[in-house]
């Protein structure tokens, strides 16, 4: 790995929300052979259909302004975008909630789940808490508040473990997965608020809605771009997890579930945090330069440094250490971790760069490779399926999704370099 990239600052930023990020994934790391004990395959396919309509819709609640909030030059600005992503997010999960108690039954149905339908009305909440949250962060990032950033993460997941393993035997089911996945979300929401709240009076003081509307208006390119695009990817990233139960069962999705917690919940973290940065320093880079391609080109060799041994060790071991932390039952969740993985390594990779395509206001290229990746990662799990075997679902999947992947680091490549893309 490149020495300078070692020694820049750029890696101090990144390295304190890591050791967050690391504390933040030893807890359920911790709990996670624990959890496969209290709760079955089935359980974990419950809750991973509730947190995938959680995720999937948290996109669409704040519409993608929290994204901008780097970018304006004054914190007035930012202040005012972070106030237009609240604000959607309200409404959002209110139509929601309204929404889930008067059609829970057949949405829950349609999904093939119906032990789902008492969980739908508390999606509300996820959405609103995750959006929240992320309009939090990217305050906390802009304001180089990064140590806000890591001790809340770690907090987060220390109640949604807590809470998961405590409410198992209260609860059984998929309860306790869901009270605690709502009860770490609630928190960390809270905590970055109410720092938000303290910490900005004098912005607010300054807030207008006039001045909300203009901040809503000169990034509309969010909302019409960023929102199709990162709804999509949040689809794309549940679809194992929808057509698997449609066409099998909520044992296979749970199964597969599992293996994505484990593998995809630390990559993702450690993506973030990496990304968060590294957004903040291209911002800087191209108003300074109208380029990042050398802090693009420094990062993509760091992460490849970290993906490629992770990723030989769930290929390699993925079947034999399932089975060995969390059971024998979970052997057919290891499978499915060593056919994910070559994807997930490089979606540890591109996704942390892809931020890029955000800072130079890429977002028509960003919507169009995420619209190829649905047809071709859907095309993908449906002829899998038809094949009748679950496995085969999940490796076209995963091969598929690694070819886009590639692609992406190319256009966020050009993108870097300051050319058309």
């Amino acid at each position: 790995m490149n020495i300078s990239f070692l020694r820049s600052r750029f890696l101090r930023q990144a390295a304190t929300l890591l050791v967050g990020t690391g504390m933040a994934q030893l807890i359920p790391l911790l709990a996670s052979p624990l959890l496969a004990r209290l709760y079955d395959a089935q359980a974990f396919g419950t809750f991973g259909l509730f947190y995938s309509i959680c995720s999937t819709a948290s996109v669409l609640a704040s519409g993608r302004y929290e994204l901008a909030v780097l970018l304006p030059k004054s914190d007035q600005g930012a202040y005012n975008l972070v106030r237009v992503a609240l604000l959607l997010a309200v409404g959002i999960s209110a139509a929601l909630v309204v929404t889930a108690l008067f059609f829970r039954e057949p949405l829950a149905a349609q999904l093939g789940e119906a032990a789902l339908a008492p969980w739908l009305p508390w999606v509300s909440v996820g959405v609103m808490t995750t959006a929240g949250y992320q309009a939090f962060n990217y305050w906390m990032n802009r304001t180089d508040q990064y140590g806000w950033m890591a001790s809340t993460r770690t907090l987060r997941s220390l109640v949604q473990a807590g809470g998961s393993i405590g409410l198992a035997m209260a609860l059984g089911g998929a309860g306790g997965l869901v009270w605690g996945w709502l009860a770490g979300q609630v928190v960390g929401f809270l905590v970055l608020g109410i720092h938000f709240w303290r910490t900005t009076a004098a912005l607010r003081a300054c807030s207008t809605c006039a001045d909300v509307k203009k901040m809503a208006a000169r990034y509309i390119r969010f909302p019409l771009y960023s929102v199709p695009a990162d709804t999509l990817n949040s689809i794309i990233a549940q679809l194992p997890i929808w057509i698997l139960t449609i066409h099998f069962s909520t044992s296979v999705t749970g199964q597969v579930f599992f293996a994505q917690r484990i593998l995809a919940a630390p990559l993702g973290m450690i993506g973030a945090a990496v990304g968060d940065v590294f957004k903040q320093r291209a911002s800087l880079a191209f108003i300074e330069q109208g380029s990042s391609l050398v802090l693009w080109k420094k990062t993509l060799w760091g992460l490849v440094a970290l993906a490629v041994p992770l990723g030989l060790v769930v290929v390699l071991g993925g079947p034999w250490l399932f089975a060995t932390l969390f059971g024998d039952e979970w052997r057919p969740a290891g499978e499915y971790a060593r056919l994910l993985s070559p994807f997930l390594m490089l979606s540890l990779i591109a996704n942390p760069l892809s931020r890029i395509l955000y800072v130079a206001e890429k977002q028509n290229v960003d919507l169009w490779w995420q619209i190829a990746l649905f047809i071709v990662t859907f095309g993908a799990l449906w002829l899998g399926s038809r094949r009748g075997d679950p496995f085969d679902a999940v490796l076209f999947y995963a091969l598929a999704y690694s070819g886009m992947y590639l692609v992406y680091l190319v256009l966020s490549y050009r993108a870097a370099r300051g050319s058309s893309v």
